[in-house]
């Protein structure tokens, strides 16, 4: 053999045993995906306001990586002489059932009403349900309960309606660039960022069948589980099952 050839040896076992780390340790995918609100993550976390003639009331809301939502708020009210302070708690939930995604809310009011002579204290609870309205970003439903003050109690029930905080439409990504394939396992992060800049990181588990390029992605994380199938070499990935903030996500077809 050679100078030259025997050389050429190292050169080429280097060659190859680099090409066959790559292979047992390639990213599974490079690939941001796009979900549309038809399959939207609906975070309602934000301030609210319903600004009226004779009233104004506002609060925030937040809700957490379960879909449980708390919040805080205050309203004033004005009329014939009458100041009313109010003071509400919140507490309720956001789930998502087929395209159906529903907000559920609780409020608790407490605060006092006065003439400027005699104060009284006011107490209730209003029980909220909202639908979303993805085409106008709208929170759209009906409110039920009482208002008390010193004991004597009406009725409050009517049509609400609240604009969602800007930048929330429902639409979210999905970043897979930090998934490997390591041996036929699938291991690594993924990020999911919704449209109002919330990002949810996950941990990825799975398998991948190099001869039929086939993938099996699941990730994992305190807000929820996504299941992806497909084929990563060509892009082919697709949402198999997905749960996030406690609302289920409609698969890809």
């Amino acid at each position: 053999m050679t100078g030259n050839a025997q050389q050429l040896i190292p050169f080429w076992r280097a060659l190859l045993g680099g090409a066959l780390l790559l292979i047992l340790a390639a990213p599974v995918s490079s690939a941001e995906y796009q979900f549309s609100p038809g399959q939207g993550v609906w975070d309602v976390t934000g301030n609210y306001s319903n600004p009226d003639i004779t009233a104004t009331d506002t609060f925030l809301l937040t809700q957490d990586d379960k879909g449980k939502i708390t919040g805080f708020g205050s309203g004033f009210a004005s009329d014939s002489g009458i100041d009313v302070s109010l003071g509400y708690d919140f507490r309720g939930s956001i789930k998502a059932v087929n395209n159906l995604t529903r907000v559920l809310l609780t409020m608790k009011i407490s605060g006092s009403a006065t003439d400027g002579v005699i104060t009284l204290p006011v107490k209730g609870s209003v029980k909220f349900v909202f639908d979303v309205d993805p085409s106008n970003n709208l929170l759209i439903g009906s409110g039920h309960g009482r208002l008390c003050v010193k004991g004597r109690c009406e009725r409050a029930n009517g049509l609400v309606q609240f604009d969602i905080p800007p930048a929330m439409d429902g639409s979210w990504t999905l970043n897979l660039d930090n998934l490997q394939s390591v041996n036929q396992s699938v291991t690594g992060t993924a990020t999911a960022t919704l449209s109002n800049g919330r990002t949810l990181l996950f941990t990825g588990s799975g398998h991948f069948t190099s001869s039929r390029s086939l993938a099996l992605i699941n990730l994992r994380s305190p807000a929820g589980t996504i299941t992806l199938k497909g084929n990563p070499t060509d892009l082919g990935v697709h949402l198999a099952k997905a749960k996030l903030l406690g609302q289920s996500i409609p698969t890809s077809p």
